[in-house]
C-alpha cells in the first residue's frame, strides 16, 4: 500500500484530489453555521460528492467524492452563503478553532473573529502550512 504525503490542507477554494474524487473542507466562521448554511452543505455534498459529511479534528466540515466538474458550483454556493475567503491563502491562515461552549458575544467569540480578520487581512503573516489557533477564554454558557 503507498500513499502520498500532500502537505496541505485542502480548503473549499485549494481542495485535494483522494481516490473517491476531491477533498472539500470548510472553515465555518467561529465554527458556527446557521441553519440555512447546514442545509446548502448537506445539498453540495449530496449533488456533488458522495453524500457525506465530516467533522474534521480542527472543526472544519470535510466533503468527500466531489466531481471537479461540480467545485465551481459548490463554490459559487458556498460563497452565496458567506463561507468563503477571498482567496486560498486566506483560507488556508483562518484557522481558528473555537470553543463550541463559547458564548455568541462574549470574549473568546469577539478574539477569534479578531485572529481571523487578522490573518486573512493581506498583510498577514505567513505561517506554517498546518498553523492554527485555538480560543477558549470564556466560561461555559450554560443554557
Amino acid at each position: 500500500m503507498s500513499f502520498t504525503v500532500k502537505g496541505w490542507c485542502p480548503g473549499a477554494l485549494r481542495p485535494m484530489q483522494s481516490g473517491d474524487g476531491l477533498v472539500l473542507r470548510i472553515r465555518p466562521r467561529n465554527g458556527r453555521l446557521l441553519p440555512e448554511q447546514a442545509q446548502a452543505i448537506a445539498d453540495l455534498a449530496w449533488t456533488h460528492g458522495n453524500g457525506l459529511m465530516d467533522l474534521t479534528s480542527r472543526a472544519n466540515l470535510q466533503l468527500r467524492g466531489l466531481r471537479p466538474a461540480g467545485h465551481a458550483a459548490a463554490i459559487a454556493v458556498l460563497t452565496g452563503i458567506g463561507l468563503i475567503d477571498r482567496d486560498a491563502a486566506a483560507e488556508a491562515r483562518r484557522n481558528v478553532v473555537l470553543s463550541p461552549f463559547a458564548a455568541l458575544d462574549g470574549a473568546a467569540w469577539h478574539l477569534a473573529q479578531a485572529i481571523a480578520q487578522a490573518m486573512t487581512a493581506p498583510d498577514a503573516p505567513q505561517v506554517p502550512g498546518k498553523f492554527g489557533f485555538a480560543v477558549d477564554t470564556d466560561p461555559p454558557a450554560l443554557a
